[in-house]
Formats: structure tokens, sequence, C-alpha cells
């Protein structure tokens, strides 16, 4: 549980502006994880109820063989993964949607003992050769606080070459949880730290890890849709547009999900931190918001289905 104060400004009159500050907490629990994955009880007890909740940890790992065959195995050490350039090499020419997040404005440390703080970004988006993304992938240094951030965000599995496409084959449960519609389905690849801020699908969601690591954090309905309204400037909160994802309305988003600031009240909502292998069910009217975790890459894949 956390336990803050925020101070905000509230309109008085249209020329008048004052602070108000507000205590709130916030806790995040476990979600639950399957032992084992019977569609017939998944279908009864989360599909159908509305819940979130985990498959089996690594139960795809011998199901996608993307898994495999686009990633080294995790290291002993720091359990960082790399990108298998040489054989993802040869798909150079497939044009990737492409996100870059610059920093543009930081806070020094005042006695000069730690990095400056970001306070601002730059947000891109850019439809670019798959090559570009391999290149950046190899050069990138997740621990200068000052470089980019690239991420390929939201790529259509179908818009894959067709060997690529195989080798992430639409799970059973996605096919027979519901009435067997998929909506959609996309690939999500970065370097280190990658953010999606806090949103809503329009469809519930079976979201698996094929590498690195991602934290997940889920709220209720209501919850997320005050949360959301505490900092929304406009546009849709189904959608991963701009202003989720730059200026102000990102800082204020973050800061509620993720840190100790938000003049929301109190909320709480379930968390999860997923390794290769693992899947996570998503219901349709979940917030969530989701942050890369440690170095190396990574990659997640999800089917929005109903």
């Amino acid at each position: 549980m956390r336990l803050g104060t925020n101070c905000v400004f509230l309109a008085v009159r249209a020329s008048v502006r004052r602070p108000q500050c507000h205590r709130f907490k916030s806790s995040f629990s476990q979600i639950p994880i399957l032992e084992q994955l019977s569609i017939p009880d998944f279908q009864k007890s989360y599909f159908n109820a509305g819940l979130p909740v985990l498959l089996p940890r690594s139960y795809f790992n011998d199901r996608l063989p993307a898994i495999q065959t686009w990633f080294t195995k995790p290291s002993e050490e720091g359990q960082i993964q790399r990108l298998k350039t040489d054989y993802l090499s040869q798909y150079g020419d497939m044009f990737v949607p492409m996100e870059i997040t610059t920093p543009t404005a930081t806070e020094p440390d005042p006695i000069g003992k730690n990095p400056p703080v970001t306070r601002d970004v730059k947000f891109e988006r850019l439809n670019v050769p798959f090559e570009l993304f391999l290149v950046w992938a190899l050069s990138a240094s997740p621990k200068d606080p000052n470089a980019a951030s690239v991420y390929i965000a939201q790529h259509s599995i179908e818009a894959l070459p067709p060997a690529l496409r195989d080798e992430l084959p639409t799970p059973e449960v996605v096919g027979k949880a519901g009435r067997g519609d998929i909506y959609d389905s996309s690939i999500w690849m970065g370097v280190g730290e990658t953010y999606t801020p806090l949103h809503r699908d329009p469809n519930p969601n079976l979201f698996v890890q094929l590498a690195g690591r991602k934290k997940i954090r889920l709220v209720r309905e209501e919850d997320g849709a005050r949360l959301y309204e505490a900092a929304r400037s406009s546009g849709s909160a189904t959608m991963r547009g701009e202003e989720m994802m730059a200026g102000r309305e990102r800082q204020v988003l973050e800061e509620i999900v993720w840190g100790d600031g938000g003049e929301v009240g109190d909320f709480e909502g379930v968390e999860a931190e997923l390794g290769p292998g693992d899947g996570l069910f998503i219901p349709k009217a979940w917030w969530h918001s989701v942050k890369g975790v440690g170095e190396g890459v990574t990659a997640s894949v999800n089917w929005w289905f109903r």
C-alpha cells in the first residue's frame, strides 16, 4: 500500500487558481495464477466472470515457436535476452510501426549526486523498415537516461511475413473461451523500460510475454475511469494516442498508477510480473498500464477476442 500527498490546482474563478493538497492511498494485490488450464473452468471462472488471471507460468514456451526462434535464451547472470538478428535480419524490408520517445526536459539534482530526472518527452510514431529497429536494438544504451526509447507497438500479426506469422499460432484458449471471434492481434517489441500508459481495450485480451520481463497493473472499470479522467486532456482511452504518450497527461497517469501522486482518492488494483512464456487474461472492462523491466529486449504478443 502507498500513502502520499499531492498538490493540484483547482479553478476558483476564470482567472484565479489555488493549490489544494489531497491525501490518497492505493494498493495492488497479486493476480491469481492457474495451476493448470482447463478451458471450461477458465471460461466459467474468469472469461464469463470478467476477472483477470495468469495462465500457468511458462505455459506458452512450447506453444509459440517465436519464443525460441526470435530471441536468445535468458542468461543466468541477469536474465538479459537479445534478438536473434541473424535470423530476423532476412525480414529487414518489412515495415513496422515504431514509436520513438525522447526525453526533452530534465531537472538536475541540486547536490549533483544523482542523474537528472526527466520531466517531459517528445513522442513520434513512424513506419520504418524492420532493419532500422534491429540496428537500434544492437546499439541501444538503456542505462542512459537521455537516450531515446524505440518501441514497435501494436504491429498486426497478419502483417508479418508468413514464416513469422506461423511462429505465432493463435492459442487454443482464444478460439474456444468465447465465440471464437478474433478482433485483432499484435506484437510489441522494444529494449529496456518500455511503457504503455493507463488505458482499456475494446475486447477481452490474452497478453503473452515472448522475451524479457514486463510488469502490468490493472484496475476495475469504475476506478480506471476515475484515474483516467484525473489526467485526461483529450482523446479516447481505448487507443494508444499521442496525448497518452507525451506531455502532462503521460506524467500524471504514470504518477497515479506507478508513483505516489494523483488527486483521485483511494483505489485498489491487481498486478503481475510476466516473464517469457507467461500469459495474462485481461477482461474487457479492466484498465491497465504496462512497463518493461530490466535490460535487454522485451517483447509481447496479444490477441483481442470475444
